[in-house]
């Protein structure tokens, strides 16, 4: 993968480089994050973010670390903090090139002196390694100091609550911040190591400030390490979780600027290189199965975000077993026909209407890319007592209606994806029959029949196709709106909403489109003309008066414009799907045309990725999380299903 790379006057800016975030995760939901600068601008930021239950259970241990370098003429300082209306120490000023190789790379110069820096997760642990190496110049003296914590992620820390953080140095130095505290363990070799407790007091997140979030915190300094390198020698420090080996230094590797390639292709191509990394970073261990966190950094486990990323994430990058991983991760906890909307520590809440369809979409589509009938007839019970259940009924006021749509009537629970509650009640009402839900839904049950078909169960496909055939019928009178040409949003006791929202764009997107052909063209013209942005498609129309065209300030103000406007990356996908169905496969210069600002996206907000949402309101500034899954997966699946050759 080539590196994104950030030369010195970016660095040096600090309002910029403190929007330029890098993350690396380890598989366990755990990972490692912080800016191009190594200043922490949010409060999710850290070295060692260990997931203790994984995927969950997210836990703060190493924050960051203050060094400095010391030559034979000078004292040099390589971190950098903000603090109220002061920002110190300044090491960014000494920083002059930052790479990200999928880990990120720190080149710091001054004088003949160059040090380089790299930060790395291994697969599967709680461990965080971090390279420093001397690359050029006179012999030097390197000091460390960690600043740790412990604490929830989303949570803040500060000196009166008294943490006395044990430590205890033997191979490893073992830190406890209070009685049964999970223990950080801090290692390195050919290092001296002092304990002198001190507290951080009052570290800034402007990000946080921005966010209307708490923006302050103190951190603890335990101690310092320090050492002398020589050109070509190394310092690895190692923070995890658990006691680990010193053996693991070989296989993490520095990678100095000098050593970088460029090499020439369309923003295509190079949003799809950078994009098949990203894919990796959200699928996760869950017991002896996988999940697929929903994005980084505050989101845990959804349903419908995995079972929507489950084609961008694993099948178009060819991980099969991961996809039938999570399929039957969700699937084993299944109840009353739901799979979990998502998880938290103290289990599953299942308040979702169209998780459980997604599964049966992510489920056919693995069936259409690896033709493994087998794995189909194993999770085909759980598929079909999906339908069975949302026939009969089952919680939440969700069932089929006497014209073969489904219904929901629950009072105020957000069973869709536009789901925020502001004071108990949701921001947007979608009850009643929901079109993207319905939509789903006939997809589901066309699924349904073709694996029956293919199963030998030909009564349940004979069923299943007779009850699409209804459903299609209805849907056709219950939600086009002949005079706007486009679908209604929702119908709920013959009142039917005419927002002008994303949500149709699934009549067509999906494989089996329940929306009469004859309709298409027209859908996507009015999507095309009210919705589509250089980064997906809005959630209202700017000509609707509850739009709204950003998305900031603080949370009751975020949430207010969530689905009222903002953008949503993830939503280019099923646009791209009915594009091609309506004008054909993607030239390189459509290609370009749609999806090609990605490209500028990825050395924004979270570098080498794609974030959650953008303002609806130009120029698309990124929100929310850095790094979404869904966001990343559909962007990938679009370009890979369709304009996969290369050029």
């Amino acid at each position: 993968m080539r590196p994104i790379e950030f030369e010195g006057d970016t660095i040096a800016d600090y309002e910029r480089a403190k929007k330029l975030e890098w993350i690396v995760t380890n598989g366990l939901g755990g990972y490692s994050s912080s800016t191009i600068t190594g200043l922490n601008s949010r409060g999710y930021h850290g070295l060692l973010v260990a997931a203790l239950e994984a995927p969950l259970k997210r836990t703060l241990l190493l924050t960051k670390l203050e060094e400095e370098v010391i030559t034979h003429q000078k004292t040099l300082q390589l971190s950098v903090n903000k603090y109220p209306n002061i920002l110190y120490p300044e090491g960014h000023l000494n920083l002059k090139h930052f790479a990200f190789f999928g880990f990120p790379v720190f080149t710091y110069k001054f004088d003949e002196t160059i040090l380089t820096k790299s930060v790395q997760m291994k697969q599967g642990e709680n461990l965080t390694i971090i390279v420093y190496e001397l690359t050029r110049g006179p012999d030097v003296e390197l000091r460390v100091r960690p600043l740790i914590n412990c604490r929830d992620f989303h949570g803040r820390t500060y000196e009166v609550q008294g943490w006395p953080f044990k430590q205890i140095l033997s191979r490893s130095l073992r830190i406890e911040a209070y009685e049964g505290a999970p223990p950080l363990y801090l290692s390195s070799e050919n290092a001296r190591y002092v304990e002198s407790g001190a507290w951080y007091r009052n570290l800034t997140y402007d990000l946080e400030s921005e966010r209307g979030e708490t923006a302050n915190e103190d951190h603890y300094s335990p101690g310092t390490f320090t050492t002398s390198l020589k050109v070509n020698e190394r310092f690895i420090i190692r923070a995890s979780a658990e006691p680990v080996s010193t053996q693991e230094e070989s296989r993490y590797e520095s990678i100095p600027a000098e050593t970088r390639q460029r090499i020439g292709s369309s923003p295509i191509r190079r949003i799809e290189e950078q994009l098949l990394h990203a894919s990796q970073q959200f699928l996760v261990r869950r017991r002896n199965a996988k999940s697929i966190i929903a994005g980084y950094h505050w989101f845990a486990d959804y349903g419908r975000d995995a079972m929507i990323s489950i084609p961008g994430l694993t099948l178009v990058t060819r991980r099969f077993e991961d996809a039938k991983l999570v399929i039957r991760g969700f699937l084993d906890v299944k109840w009353r026909g739901l799979i979990p909307a998502f998880f938290t520590e103290d289990g599953a809440n299942y308040a979702s209407v169209d998780s459980s369809l997604w599964m049966i979409y992510a489920a056919y589509e693995y069936l259409r890319y690896t033709r493994d009938l087998e794995f189909l007839a194993i999770i085909y019970d759980g598929m079909k007592d999906v339908i069975e259940h949302y026939v009969s009924g089952t919680e939440y006021g969700i069932r089929v209606d006497s014209d073969a749509l489904l219904d929901v009537q629950a009072e105020g629970i957000p069973l869709t994806w536009m789901d925020v509650i502001i004071d108990d009640a949701p921001v947007i009402s979608r009850r009643g029959k929901v079109v993207e839900v319905n939509a789903i839904w006939y997809n589901a049950l066309r699924s349904m029949e073709d694996i029956s078909s293919r199963l030998g169960n030909k009564n349940d496909a004979v069923r299943f196709s007779r009850e699409a055939a209804r459903v299609k019928r209805s849907f056709n009178r219950v939600f086009w709106n002949d005079e706007g040409g486009y679908l209604y949003d929702s119908v709920s006791q013959g009142v039917a909403d005419p927002s002008v929202r994303p949500n149709q764009i699934f009549a067509i997107s999906l494989p089996f489109e329940v929306l009469y052909r004859s309709r298409w063209r027209s859908v996507l013209s009015v999507v095309r003309r009210h919705l589509l942005t250089p980064y997906g498609l809005r959630t209202l129309s700017p000509q609707d008066p509850k739009y709204v065209g950003r998305c900031d300030g603080d949370r009751r103000s975020r949430d207010r414009a969530y689905h009222q406007g903002t953008v949503w990356g993830w939503l280019i996908g099923p646009y791209v799907d009915s594009f091609c169905k309506v004008h054909g496969d993607l030239t390189l210069q459509t290609a370009n045309s749609i999806l090609g600002m990605f490209e500028e996206h990825l050395l924004e907000a979270g570098i080498g990725t794609i974030s959650e949402i953008f303002d609806g309101d130009s120029p698309h500034h990124p929100r929310g999380c850095i790094s979404q899954a869904w966001s990343v997966a559909e962007i990938l699946r679009a370009i890979l299903e369709h304009f996969p050759s290369r050029s």
